[in-house]
């Protein structure tokens, strides 16, 4: 609906919430290349509809919008290195032909439904909670370039984030899944604070050994902000997925 209403800057934002409750929901990641394509981010679009492929690889739809992206991104970076060099660009490469892509998207699929990430719990080995908890995931004593007055939901989630730690502590894994998946409703892609929920939600997962999960939310965590903390964590979920070279590469 967002999307027919050209309100692509809300429509990514409500993609990014679905799929922080759910990011191995490909029609998610659909709608966000669609809204990022509209707001003439094609290489987040190209990511978002790469993304949607790698979960759901039989959309025809998907794999022809993502070819479309492909196209403008690249003549989007050819348009931005003629001007550098001080070459006359013309106006009308940008603009052609981009409402039609609207019509019979994935992004504005009338049968697309929500999906909710399904969360267990489970008595865990690990020593993965102290380090986590101890790793810097609460931000209630470090938000001094953040601006916090104007913006109940940042502070709503920093909230959730503490109840989420606590959880996270005492090894309460499906409550403190639960929590992080709420703050992550609220901020979904605060450059600061997405990426910690990211790799709390990522640690409690990994405790549930929901490796591939746990590994998902650390590639989240990895694409807004790149971190120590977010490749160690990645790293982890891959060996325990046995996944041993690709856990030395990261």
């Amino acid at each position: 609906a967002l999307l027919s209403l050209k309100r692509y800057s809300a429509a990514a934002t409500d993609a990014k919430r679905a799929i922080a409750l759910a990011p191995t929901f490909g029609k998610a990641h659909a709608r966000l290349g669609q809204a990022l394509y509209f707001l003439k981010d094609y290489e987040g679009a190209v990511a978002a509809y790469e993304d949607a492929i790698h979960f759901e690889p039989d959309s025809s739809i998907t794999k022809t919008y993502l070819e479309k992206a492909k196209a403008k991104c690249d003549r989007q970076k050819e348009k931005q290195a003629r001007s550098a060099r001080g070459e006359e660009v013309s106006v009308l490469t940008e603009n052609s032909s981009l409402q039609a892509t609207i019509t019979n998207s994935v992004a504005t699929d009338p049968n697309a439904q929500a999906a909710v990430i399904k969360t267990m719990g489970f008595r865990g080995q690990s020593q993965v909670m102290s380090k986590a908890v101890g790793s810097g995931l609460s931000y209630a004593n470090s938000l001094d370039t953040v601006n916090t007055e104007d913006d109940p939901d940042f502070e709503e989630a920093l909230r959730i984030q503490e109840r989420a730690n606590r959880y996270l502590a005492s090894k309460n894994y499906r409550h403190a899944i639960e929590e992080y998946t709420a703050a992550l409703f609220l901020v979904p892609d605060d450059y600061n604070l997405s990426p910690d929920l990211h790799l709390g939600r990522a640690h409690a997962l990994n405790g549930s050994r929901r490796h591939d999960s746990a590994k998902i939310d650390a590639e989240l965590a990895l694409k807004i902000k790149p971190s120590p903390e977010a490749y160690s964590t990645l790293a982890k979920s891959l060996f325990y997925l046995k996944d041993y070279q690709g856990a030395i590469e990261a």
